[in-house]
């Protein structure tokens, strides 16, 4: 009886040793921000992050064509597939990344129409929400600042504002919105839409907001906005997010299931 016991038992214990060693193993193939597996576009910028790895961890990748990295940031070089590494004592971890082309129409995901950083240019578009044709406008980014610019502003602006930790930074926007024809009053971030339509390059991360930025300059926050048939308005608006990903990219519903996306 005490054999058949001692065997059960020795039993129980391998078998809890493999489910322990296979939860390890899971955990070490990925990074907490992503897939074991990526896909980006060429030019695009992705961080990798991870509470096991820290700034003392090597990281290599296996085809530096296709993709460098450098403390976590990923920069997309060519077309191709790379595994991106990193090993800090006895935690290694991994992400194959592939890396296609920026392709496609202009205004697609993956071929972002540039928005023009000089001059009175704006954007002219058709704007639908909740699949119904809204009206025509037209959109002017006068001003846009992220990283250390924009948190410069964020602590002169409002000594209240939060303070930016390592792995985060502001993304501040003003905006100019024409409202050329249409029949109803709406909310400014309707149209440009900062919770849900912010991303890094070729949509390959949403930027999330974490927190706001008020006071940045003398003009009223985007929130506060509406906008009428015939006016045009401005306002600004300063959103904390991840860090790490550029180019900045941004979508407006220019259909009833498609989205026209922007670069800056």
């Amino acid at each position: 009886m005490l054999k058949k016991y001692m065997s059960l038992m020795l039993v129980f214990s391998v078998l809890m040793g493999v489910l322990y060693t296979g939860s390890n193993t899971s955990e070490a193939a990925r990074f907490d921000n992503s897939k074991s597996k990526i896909t980006l576009r060429v030019g695009a910028v992705y961080t990798l992050r991870s509470s096991g790895i820290g700034s003392a961890a090597k990281w290599t990748s296996s085809d530096k064509s296709v993709a460098t990295v450098k403390k976590g940031k990923v920069v997309a070089k060519g077309t191709g597939v790379t595994t991106i590494r990193a090993k800090q004592g006895n935690i290694s971890k991994k992400c194959v990344v592939t890396v296609k082309s920026a392709s496609g129409k202009k205004g697609s995901k993956y071929n972002p129409k540039t928005f023009p950083k000089t001059g009175s240019k704006s954007i002219g578009f058709k704007f639908y929400m909740e699949r119904k044709k809204i009206g025509k406008f037209k959109i002017k980014i006068s001003k846009f600042k992220y990283g250390s610019k924009a948190a410069a502003m964020a602590k002169a602006g409002n000594s209240s504002n939060p303070v930016p930790n390592n792995n985060q930074q502001y993304l501040y926007f003003r905006v100019t919105l024409s409202y050329i024809s249409g029949s109803q009053t709406i909310k400014m971030r309707d149209v440009f839409n900062y919770n849900k339509n912010i991303f890094g390059a070729y949509g390959a991360k949403h930027l999330a907001p974490i927190n706001w930025g008020y006071g940045f300059e003398a003009y009223e926050n985007m929130g506060n906005m509406v906008i009428s048939p015939g006016t045009s308005k401005t306002a600004g608006v300063a959103i904390l997010v991840e860090k790490g990903f550029k180019p900045v990219t941004f979508r407006i519903r220019t259909g009833k299931s498609k989205y026209t996306w922007i670069k800056m």
